[in-house]
């Protein structure tokens, strides 16, 4: 940063706030003016836009402000990939049991042009919200001598993005479990950008977690329901192991 350029921690707020704003847009426009509710396979023709402008917002950050290191691509420390595993392989029997299920009634050439752009929107999803949240946020925040602020203030913020669901025609009660499981999420994936120092398994890890979450619409396996209670567990014993472990290292911060 130059001397002129506000606080990283504002500057790092600015860009969830920014980010989240323009999602709770976002839903509106998709469910008050198109009538598409969240969660149906249709919101992605209208939502696609607004996740450009998300992610290109994100890169006006990292560009005048934090650099692409500074954001969250350094140098990957591939040994701390190990404690992604148990994440991949929930999710890879997730999307076995889906893919179990479309062979058995192979999905005709309009559908599969419908699955591919669903995959390439699904992706911006994972891109932008691990950087705005996993990047920029909780970087702005870390101080390796005092870890664990900057990790509760990752996860609160990545819970509170989804909040604006409620605009898309979610109930309450299903937004506020939404709260509930996007803050176990970044128990886990906090700690877990500090310790990989580099967010790309992130980026890739929430993308093919959301894109097979929709297929699970699609197929409606109750096999591929029940991986989220399997998840919850896997979270909190990972990010608290983590967190303690950065605790327990910051003396040589």
């Amino acid at each position: 940063m130059t001397k002129s350029s506000p606080p990283k921690t504002v500057v790092g707020l600015a860009a969830a706030a920014i980010y989240i704003a323009i999602m709770g847009v976002g839903m509106w426009y998709m469910y008050h003016v198109k009538g598409v509710t969240y969660g149906s396979v249709a919101m992605f023709d209208i939502f696609w836009p607004f996740l450009v402008v998300c992610t290109l917002a994100n890169f006006a950050f990292v560009i005048r402000f934090f650099g692409w290191r500074g954001a969250g691509f350094s140098e990957m420390r591939w040994k701390e990939l190990l404690w992604f595993t148990p994440f991949i392989a929930l999710l890879a029997y997730k999307f076995s049991v889906n893919i179990g299920a479309l062979a058995a009634t192979p999905p005709d050439a309009a559908q599969v042009r419908q699955l591919v752009f669903m995959g390439a929107v699904i992706f911006l999803v994972g891109l932008g919200e691990e950087l705005a949240f996993r990047g920029l946020l909780l970087r702005s925040f870390f101080n390796p001598r005092n870890p664990l602020p900057a990790l509760f203030i990752s996860a609160v913020g990545f819970s509170l993005l989804h909040s604006v669901n409620i605009f898309g025609g979610e109930p309450g009660p299903s937004v506020l479990y939404q709260l509930f499981y996007t803050f176990l999420w970044g128990v886990m994936f906090a700690p877990l950008a500090i310790r990989m120092n580099n967010i790309w398994p992130l980026i890739i890890g929430h993308w093919l977690y959301d894109y097979v979450q929709f297929i699970t619409v699609i197929t409606q396996k109750a096999e591929a329901v029940q991986f989220d209670l399997w998840l919850y567990p896997v979270e909190i014993v990972i990010g608290v192991i983590l967190s303690f472990q950065l605790w327990r290292d910051r003396e040589r911060g």
